[in-house]
């Protein structure tokens, strides 16, 4: 846990130091969190060892992948990547090259979108994402080209946005529903000028999800099922007790989004929005079990670009400070609970060059 520890406070000093906030800086960072994901050890993310698995009976169990409702056709590049480093006998080919196919996109869209790019860099690994990352390898990637598809959509150029969508279902399906789902949401363009009502949404849904987790867990099933094939029954499984006592660790997240909501100067921003629609979304999906932090995942991941645009616009420099200081104690509180769970089994770190 201590490497971990000390991963969070370099990158975190390294975005106060304003002299490291340079692209030299930037670039080490980013190849550095690359480098850890790509060549960690099979011990290190739940799905490191269950991926080799998938990884040697595709190639090698053609009954096998027939019967395996999660492998679709529309998956091409996941598909043709387990086969080319199966050939190669190389399962190591398949984890460098989703840990690029995340970081590259990722890095550089932070560094386009991010008024702050080496904080969006702490807050992506204090928040998790990082963690997670080694673990829902595939889905993370989405998650990077749905980040960098966001500008394309701004300047309505909506054909690299679906070149981008194609892409990222190419990797994981789930990518198809939330694009559609974006795109439809960015067009509605909901005014979020009214803070109160947002905040009454925040509000409402948490309650929603608590008080009605058994009603809501069957009404929503049929939509899970739209991301989740039968390979991932256990993600909707979890009794109610469980998964209110999960909603109660999620009321600092509601506060957080609140008090953002409040102190935001450009509520309308497209990233704040999606980022307060993942809250919503963790919120009503509750019933859902660990379903809900995996849609919700791909909104939630939007409050890396929206933290640093807010604090861009907040001109007093006691107030810059201070809130900067809440959300350095937000993500640390967020990445040391979620370390102490060992949430995807990264704890302890070891890479192949130690073992």
């Amino acid at each position: 846990m201590e490497f971990y520890i000390y991963l969070v406070l370099i990158v975190l000093f390294l975005s106060l130091v304003k002299r490291a906030n340079n692209k030299v800086v930037y670039i080490g960072v980013a190849f550095a969190l690359f480098f850890l994901a790509a060549y960690r050890s099979l011990g290190v993310g739940t799905d490191s060892e269950a991926y080799y698995t998938i990884y040697y009976q595709y190639a090698n169990n053609d009954a096998y992948v027939a019967a395996n409702e999660n492998y679709k056709t529309a998956e091409f590049i996941w598909l043709a990547m387990l086969r080319y480093f199966r050939n190669a006998n190389n399962y190591r080919g398949v984890l460098v090259m989703l840990a690029a196919l995340n970081a590259i996109p990722l890095f550089y869209a932070l560094n386009k979108q991010s008024k702050w790019p080496l904080f969006s860099v702490f807050l992506y690994i204090s928040l998790y994402f990082y963690g997670n990352s080694m673990n829902a390898m595939r889905q993370s990637v989405a998650m990077s080209f749905l980040l960098l598809a966001i500008p394309f959509l701004e300047k309505d150029k909506n054909q690299y946005y679906l070149l981008l969508m194609l892409l990222a279902m190419a990797i994981h399906m789930s990518a198809l529903y939330v694009f559609l789902f974006v795109w439809a949401f960015y067009k509605a363009n909901l005014n979020f000028d009214n803070k109160l009502k947002y905040a009454l949404a925040i509000a409402i849904s948490f309650t929603i999800g608590m008080f009605f987790t058994a009603w809501f867990k069957e009404t929503l099933k049929p939509i899970a099922n739209l991301f989740a094939s039968s390979n991932y029954d256990y993600y909707l499984s979890g009794g109610s007790v469980n998964e209110s006592r999960n909603l109660l660790s999620n009321l600092g997240l509601n506060l957080v989004a609140v008090f953002m909501l409040y102190i935001n100067k450009d509520a309308n921003n497209i990233y704040f929005k999606l980022y307060i629609l993942g809250v919503i979304m963790v919120n009503l999906l509750a019933g859902l079990g660990a379903f809900s932090g995996r849609i919700a995942s791909y909104f939630s991941l939007m409050q890396i670009v929206a933290i640093p645009h807010l604090l861009y616009l907040v001109k007093k420099t006691f107030q810059k400070y201070l809130y900067t200081v809440i959300f350095i104690a937000y993500g640390l509180s967020v990445y040391i609970y979620y370390l102490f769970k060992n949430l995807s089994e990264i704890v302890p770190y070891s890479n192949i060059f130690s073992n």
